[in-house]
């Protein structure tokens, strides 16, 4: 009969994943005790063996069944036991040489540790990543192979952050980075996973943590955040990487009471460049501009590319007279002749300046900056503007006037008013020019300098301009109707550049001559000086009116920068000589404008002269051939009233130069 034994275990850890399993058969003697006395003989027994499994898998106790056999079968029995016996060892032995080669191939690093932190594990890929030596070492001499740092790779990472010490205490760590530097190797920029282990009883074994190497992420994920930060033609931090540094600078200020000062410069003619030399020849300027923003200004100033033509420099403890004091050397450097292109270019830079003030934002410091540089432009080339509050002011004023220009041109506050234009040779009247006024309703009448600069910067120059080409061609067509003496009355309008840039210009002005049935060649567009500078764009424009009959001509002539040789590749009918020529006769200095006329007419130009307020000026101007004249002397700028009733008392064939003054 056999017996049933259930013997404890707690020595087993981790033999067999089954619930319930046989283990051996072997063959043992036992003496066997009866009722407190000893047996006088042994007995030979079989004895079968079973493990006991707990719910979780652990081994909880061996069973075994005890039986009498004889002296053949238990020999027989032994020797199958030690076959068995031989058998699981072996297993066992495979099962902890597969585990130890897939550990060795994996790419992921692993690292354990036992439970007094004693590291037990480095992986192939670990030894790699701490760059350790081929020849084994103990354990314990691993770390004084390797540095450990935060994801910054410059702040030492503190043993209580490190993954698998934090996974030794019962953290379940996920994805922390870190950056190992091996003393001879590259730093590596690791993601750790880990956790602890215990022996399902709620003891605790030791941890394992996982690393994978993103070195390679983290430098694309670098570049990737310094190109979004930096300007590809410079290399220098952009508008984004400007206003996070001026922040930064700005909040340390709190610590740290020294102002802080903010430069914006933009290159004067800059366009120039790109337009007549390409632009390779204009960004060889940028970066020698750069360059020598770089070496002239201190280690820890902020330089920085905002975009075109436009630069930045941030100077931390600085005052309003270093700011200017910088401001002035950069205005010498940039001046500095570039070579480009093989040949020499020189430009200016206009530079605003803005100083911190106590409770000053990085967005108000970048706008005053702005608003500064303007008005520097605005002072000439070359030149720099620290801000003033009134700077401010003046641009609200602006917007405000740009909010009510766009109700002005839908809502018929624009008027046009009118200045005869005579003949010398005839003394005629020849037509008019439009001007158009702005009758405010709170304002009264605005000024064409005030509101004309902000039609041409927003784009309302154009609706604004074809509302006036339409008015001014029905009008003229009406005095010719009404006097049959003006039926070759001319009507001339100004064009910006920014019109002739327009989609459709060159319809909407057939349209004007259509609906009004003005003749094409009484129709005269003024054009300025600046259009030389927009020559590509603007030459077909110009051109395929002129073909139609348009004539052209030149206003303000002598105020700009071109001279009439670059003119007489435009399509251009006249020249309308500035009033400062035509003051400077009277103050003894005949020469620019009689050089002018002479000029103009040796390239078969008529030229007219502007602000004539004296009749003493007259007899010079017909002297030297002027053909037109046009000025206070014949009439200020009317409404189209005033110039009917003057139509009707002098009519278009009087001699107008006889006219002494005329008010209307």
């Amino acid at each position: 009969m056999g017996i049933l034994t259930f013997v404890s275990l707690t020595y087993l850890t981790d033999v067999f994943p089954f619930t319930f399993i046989f283990l051996a058969a072997i063959v043992i003697t036992l003496r066997l005790r009866q009722m407190g006395a000893v047996a006088s003989s042994a007995t030979l027994c079989s004895v079968s063996i079973w493990a006991l499994l707990d719910n979780v898998g652990n081994p909880a106790g061996l069973v075994s069944t005890h039986a009498v056999i004889s002296l053949q079968v238990a020999t027989a029995t032994v020797a199958v036991t030690g076959l068995l016996m031989s058998s699981i060892l072996s297993e066992r032995d495979n099962e902890r040489t597969f585990l130890g080669v897939v550990l060795e191939n994996l790419d992921a690093g692993v690292v354990a540790c036992d439970a007094k932190g004693t590291l037990t594990l480095f992986n192939r890929a670990t030894r790699e990543l701490h760059n350790l030596p081929a020849e084994r070492i103990d354990p314990d001499k691993w770390a004084e192979h390797y540095d450990l740092y935060r994801a910054d790779g410059v702040t030492p990472l503190p043993m209580e952050e490190i993954p698998l010490f934090r996974a030794l205490g019962g953290e379940q760590v996920q994805n922390a980075e870190m950056v190992i530097a091996p003393k001879s190797g590259e730093p590596r920029a690791l993601v750790v996973n880990g956790h602890s282990l215990d022996d399902g009883n709620g003891r605790l074994m030791g941890a394992v943590v996982a690393m994978h190497d993103v070195t390679g992420r983290r430098k694309a994920e670098a570049a990737l955040v310094r190109q979004a930060l930096h300007d590809p033609l410079t290399d220098l931090p952009n508008r984004l990487l400007l206003r996070d540094r001026l922040e930064h600078a700005l909040v340390s200020r709190d610590r740290n009471p020294a102002s802080l000062a903010l430069l914006v410069l933009n290159l004067d003619g800059f366009k120039i460049v790109n337009d007549s030399l390409g632009h390779e020849a204009g960004d060889e300027v940028l970066v020698s501009v750069a360059d020598r923003l770089r070496s002239s200004l201190r280690s820890g100033d902020t330089i920085a590319r905002l975009g075109g033509d436009e630069f930045a420099v941030l100077l931390e403890n600085s005052t309003r007279d270093h700011a200017v004091g910088i401001a002035k050397q950069i205005l010498a450097l940039v001046r500095t002749p570039v070579p480009a292109r093989d040949q020499s270019i020189t430009v200016d830079t206009s530079i605003g300046i803005v100083v911190s003030e106590p409770d000053t934002s990085a967005e108000e410091m970048l706008r005053n900056a702005d608003l500064a540089m303007y008005a520097a432009k605005s002072h000439g080339k070359g030149n720099m503007q620290v801000f003033d509050p009134s700077m401010h002011e003046a641009v609200i004023e602006q917007l405000s006037l740009e909010t009510e220009l766009r109700q002005a041109i839908t809502g018929h506050q624009l008027i046009l008013h009118y200045q005869p234009l005579i003949s010398l040779v005839t003394g005629h009247l020849l037509g008019f020019e439009a001007l158009v006024r702005w009758n405010h309703a709170q304002r009264g009448l605005v000024s064409p300098a005030s509101f004309i600069p902000i039609a041409e910067a927003t784009g309302l120059i154009v609706p604004l301009g074809e509302w006036v080409l339409h008015t001014a061609c029905l009008q003229a067509r009406r005095w010719q109707d009404d006097h049959s003496e003006a039926r070759d009355l001319e009507m001339n309008v100004n064009v910006s550049v920014r019109q002739l840039q327009s989609d459709g210009i060159v319809d909407v002005i057939r349209t004007a001559l259509r609906d009004s049935g003005l003749r094409a060649e009484q129709l005269v567009l003024e054009i300025t000086e600046s259009v030389v500078m927009h020559r590509a764009e603007a030459l077909a424009v110009l051109n395929r009116l002129h073909d139609i009959g348009i004539r052209f001509a030149i206003d303000d002539f002598g105020t700009g920068y071109s001279s009439l040789s670059r003119l007489h590749s435009l399509p251009i009918d006249k020249v309308k000589i500035d009033k400062s020529f035509v003051d400077a006769t009277a103050n003894g200095e005949p020469a620019p404008m009689v050089a002018t006329i002479a000029m103009a007419h040796s390239l078969g130009l008529q030229t007219v002269a502007e602000g004539v307020e004296s009749t003493d000026q007259l007899p010079f101007l017909h002297l030297n051939g002027c053909d037109e004249v046009q000025g206070y002397l014949f009439g200020r700028p009317a409404e189209a009233a005033a110039m009917t009733e003057l139509l009707r008392d002098r009519g278009a064939g009087s001699l107008w130069t006889e006219l002494k003054t005329t008010s209307a």
